[in-house]
């Protein structure tokens, strides 16, 4: 079909002078070519910012050795700012620290005690191309050092609640406050 409105153009264009011929003729071939590479290879994208992008995307790094870790957060940043996505920000999240008893054999009586601290770290994408996003996943997926574990997750309101630590001595002060019988407000007049 393509084929056939080419051969009725190049027709209808042989009937004119050559000069005019010569100038037509490679507009209508470009102007086919154009169509015909379009259906061949697929839909062009006229607009280079068709391609989706993610929303904001939140990287989870959690190890129980600190300097390994902070290591790799510094990696996972750099290597998603040259895949082209940007970083708006990282951020530490305190450590979980647990405690592990070791137990003697046949017995209740404790051997050794360890404290282990899990250290996380966040490092937020966005603008990540959803066509870049495997290759940066399958090259962060297979550069994971020992004992580092990795979760992608969208951004919400939590993880920015998750972020800071509370403030007991502020909170006591409040609770004190509310005791006292609530803050007042000065600008009232009685």
């Amino acid at each position: 079909m393509m084929m056939a409105s080419c051969v009725r153009i190049c027709a209808k264009l042989s009937s004119l002078p050559s000069t005019q011929f010569r100038i037509t003729s490679w507009c209508a071939i470009s102007r086919a070519y154009s169509t015909l590479k379009d259906s061949v290879f697929g839909p062009s994208f006229e607009d280079p910012e068709a391609i989706p992008e993610y929303d904001t995307l939140n990287i989870h790094l959690h190890s129980y050795d600190f300097a390994v870790l902070e290591n790799y957060a510094k990696y996972v940043h750099n290597i998603t700012e040259k895949i082209g996505a940007e970083v708006p920000d990282s951020w530490p999240l305190p450590p979980q620290t647990s405690l592990v008893q070791r137990i003697k054999q046949r017995s209740n009586l404790v051997e050794a005690e360890y404290s282990l601290s899990l250290y996380e770290r966040v490092v937020q994408v966005d603008q990540l191309l959803s066509t870049a996003a495997p290759t940066l996943f399958s090259v962060l997926q297979t550069s994971l050092p020992e004992g580092v574990q990795m979760k992608v997750t969208y951004h919400t309101p939590a993880d920015d609640s998750n972020r800071y630590i509370p403030d007991q001595e502020l909170r006591e002060l409040e609770t004190q406050l509310t005791e006292m019988g609530g803050p007042t407000d000065p600008r009232k007049k009685k």
